[in-house]
C-alpha cells in the first residue's frame, strides 16, 4: 500500500513539472497576445512548445502500474476529447456537451468599459471552476443577468462571468480555455 503512495507521489511531481513547464510557455504567449493580440499564428506556435514541453519530461523510474483503489470518474465525465480545460494549468473547467447558444449564437463577442474585447462561449455549468466576488448588474452585457467573477478551482486564473438572472449560465473566455482534443493530437 505504502509504494502505491510512494508512485502516486511521483507521478503527482511529474505531473507537477509539466504544469511548471508549461505555465513557462504559456508567460511567454502571455506576453505575445498582450503585444499583438491577434498574433495567431506566433499563439499556435507557443501551444505546440506547450504540448512538446508536456511530452518531454523525463519520468524517471516511476513504474505505471493498476491503481490499487478503484476510482470512479467525476460526474459528466463524458468524452475527455470534447472537454475544455483552463489555457493555464490545463486543468479540466467545462464540457463540451454544457455549451449552450446565447441569443442563437454559440459564440459572442463584447467590449467591456475599457474597450478591451473579449469572445466568450457560453455554458449551463462548469467542472472546475469557482464563483468570486459579488454578483452585480453594472456593465452586465446580458440585461437582467447579473454577473461575478468565473475562476479557474486549481490556479485562480480568471477565466470568465458566471450569470445570475432569469437564466443561469457561465460565459467562459474563449483566449483562456482550449479544448483537451488539441492538447491530446
Amino acid at each position: 500500500m505504502l509504494t502505491g503512495k510512494i508512485k502516486a507521489g511521483a507521478e503527482m511531481c511529474i505531473q507537477e513539472q509539466r504544469r511548471q513547464m508549461a505555465r513557462e510557455v504559456v508567460g511567454l504567449y502571455a506576453r505575445v497576445d498582450h503585444v499583438h493580440p491577434e498574433a495567431f499564428s506566433v499563439r499556435m506556435l507557443l501551444m505546440t512548445l506547450v504540448v512538446q514541453a508536456m511530452s518531454s519530461v523525463e519520468t524517471g523510474v516511476v513504474e505505471t502500474t493498476k491503481p490499487e483503489i478503484q476510482t470512479s470518474p467525476r460526474p459528466g465525465q463524458g468524452d475527455p476529447t470534447n472537454d475544455w480545460l483552463c489555457f493555464w494549468c490545463f486543468d479540466r473547467v467545462a464540457s463540451e456537451k454544457d455549451r449552450i447558444p446565447q441569443n442563437g449564437q454559440s459564440e459572442l463577442s463584447f467590449k467591456n468599459p475599457e474597450g478591451v474585447r473579449f469572445n466568450l462561449l457560453t455554458f449551463s455549468r462548469t467542472i472546475g471552476c469557482r464563483e468570486a466576488g459579488v454578483p452585480t448588474c453594472e456593465h452586465t452585457w446580458f440585461p437582467g443577468h447579473a454577473w461575478s467573477y468565473c475562476v479557474c478551482e486549481h490556479c485562480g486564473m480568471h477565466l470568465g462571468w458566471y450569470y445570475t438572472g432569469p437564466s443561469e449560465f457561465v460565459g467562459l473566455i474563449r483566449d483562456r480555455i482550449v479544448r483537451a482534443s488539441v492538447m491530446m493530437s
